[in-house]
């Protein structure tokens, strides 16, 4: 009943993608996502310089309109394919196609399919390979229209559309210099990157990556990251580490229930 309640409520949620806002920081155009740093913070005596970390504490006027609205848009996705999928009510899917036509198709309201400017921090950097976690909200979206084209909700034109976005998103994550740092990020940012490069690959049934990605949980993630009694030490060393270890756990936890192959792999 609560599924059905919100996808009710939903079906008249306006659309919002990114170009629904956008910042004077940003070094990108209006079709590009664009995030700060958490725990940046301006100056207390000298506000013109380059922003200073305080790590553990979010500076509350940054800008996190992409990311709310991203947020947004995988809450909408999945529960209004869920109502569809309860119901086979086709207003349902419908509207949460209208959604990811936005946002993956429509050539006025479309992301750039880049994370070049997330994260970014005002005077030092215009964006960073530590934003791409910006993007797991992607991941309920994705499953989504992989779900309603199952259901033949989806034309073959726009499902050939948004697989040509993730391949293009997927593209860059693997070759961009942010995408190869992110990869190798010790602590959590890496067991994300592996989760959402995962995804992207089922989705666009890229196998040569999936296999990277279930050899790289197996062989590098999992013996780097956890320890012998289950905790996640790099996690641990953080201003709040029992967040950060939930977090990387229920990262281990999706990578086994997600990505195609992943569990199998460390079961022999």
């Amino acid at each position: 009943d609560s599924i059905l309640q919100q996808a009710d409520q939903q079906l008249s949620t306006p659309i919002a993608t990114v170009t629904a806002h956008e910042s004077p920081r940003s070094s990108g155009g209006k079709h590009d996502f664009y995030s700060e740093g958490d725990y940046w913070w301006p100056h207390p005596s000298e506000p013109a310089s380059p922003f200073i970390r305080r790590d553990g504490m979010s500076y509350p006027d940054a800008f996190f309109e992409h990311r709310k609205s991203l947020m947004s848009l995988s809450e909408l996705v999945g529960n209004l394919t869920s109502a569809y999928l309860l119901t086979g009510k086709k207003q349902y899917a419908d509207r949460a196609l209208d959604h990811c036509h936005a946002w993956f198709i429509s050539d006025s309201t479309k992301m750039n399919p880049h994370f070049l400017y997330a994260q970014a921090i005002k005077g030092r950097h215009t964006g960073r390979g530590i934003g791409i976690i910006d993007g797991i909200h992607f991941m309920d979206v994705f499953q989504s229209i992989h779900i309603l084209h199952k259901a033949r909700r989806v034309s073959a034109e726009d499902m050939e559309a948004y697989q040509s976005w993730v391949s293009e998103f997927l593209d860059w994550h693997m070759n961009h210099p942010y995408g190869k740092a992110e990869m190798i990020h010790p602590n959590n940012h890496s067991m994300y990157f592996i989760l959402q490069v995962g995804l992207y690959a089922s989705f666009t049934e890229n196998d040569s990556i999936l296999n990277f990605c279930r050899t790289n949980f197996r062989e590098t993630l999992l013996p780097n990251q956890m320890a012998a009694d289950g905790s996640f030490p790099l996690e641990l060393e953080r201003t709040k580490p029992y967040e950060y270890s939930l977090l990387n756990l229920e990262g281990t936890a999706l990578n086994c229930q997600k990505i195609p192959g992943v569990y199998e792999t460390l079961c022999g």
